[in-house]
């Protein structure tokens, strides 16, 4: 797989690994690439932003960080490039999550959005962020607000499964948002998650089939919100053919 890096305008090429479900070596998958890119002689800079369960310090051999993201929504007007940390890894710096402080866990839109700008004005030429297992509103608005999406799973039926909730659970969440000026599109997304009853929606082209029903340019902005996703998939620990096994049972589950 190719790793852009650095857009025209100079800001860095911005990566988010989401997964629903722990355990799948994503954190791990994460660091490996930030060193492996840092090893190809890149600036990288790796975020760990599973808010409230940090471990990447960790992973990258850093046990107390020096500062976390804490630190960065505590201080008003303060850059993020002043809570980077060296990790002794040449060309590698690392923004530490802030575990087991619980009002770092749950940032306001605000403080979200205020990250989410401070990450493109990091002098790096990409910046990796390790999202948090799962699908809290958090995990998914920042998986959905990045030039470019990893799902991270593994070849466990469970994680296939959980996989496939994650990215339902984003592409509607981004609709949500994306779409938020129109109420009844917001009833329509609501019934759509329901798992049983006669207005459920079972797949995303009926979804955007009854929004075009009510509103043609309404269920354009819809498709180009879904086509703009591009998510990648990474399947760890399998070899090609559990690879090829694991495409296909989410292909399938992805089309109904």
């Amino acid at each position: 797989m190719s790793w852009p890096v650095r857009t025209r305008q100079g800001a860095p090429s911005i990566w988010a690994f989401g997964g629903g479900k722990g355990g799948v070596g994503k954190s791990l998958v994460c660091a490996g690439a930030a060193v492996e890119l840092a090893r190809r002689g890149q600036k990288v800079v790796v975020v760990d932003a599973d808010l409230g369960a940090a471990n990447l310090h960790t992973l990258l051999g850093l046990l107390h960080p020096t500062f976390t993201l804490a630190d960065f929504f505590a201080q008003r007007g303060a850059e993020l490039a002043d809570f980077c940390i060296e990790t002794g890894i040449p060309g590698l710096r690392l923004v530490s999550g802030a575990a087991a402080i619980l009002r770092a866990a749950h940032p306001r839109p605000a403080e979200k959005r205020r990250l989410v700008d401070a990450l493109a004005r990091l002098d790096a030429d990409a910046v990796l962020i390790d999202l948090g297992a799962g699908t809290h509103y958090n995990t998914l608005d920042f998986f959905n607000v990045v030039g470019h999406r990893l799902v991270v799973t593994s070849p466990e039926p469970t994680s296939i499964q959980n996989a496939y909730a994650f990215l339902k659970a984003a592409v509607f969440r981004r609709l949500e948002l994306g779409l938020a000026g129109h109420d009844w599109v917001q009833g329509l997304l609501a019934r759509a998650v329901q798992p049983r009853g006669a207005e459920r929606i079972d797949s995303i082209d009926e979804l955007v089939e009854r929004l075009a029903a009510r509103d043609a340019e309404v269920a354009d902005q819809a498709q180009t919100l879904i086509d703009e996703m591009r998510p990648r998939l990474i399947i760890n620990q399998a070899g090609p053919r559990e690879q090829k096994r694991v495409l296909g049972a989410l292909a399938v589950v992805c089309r109904r």
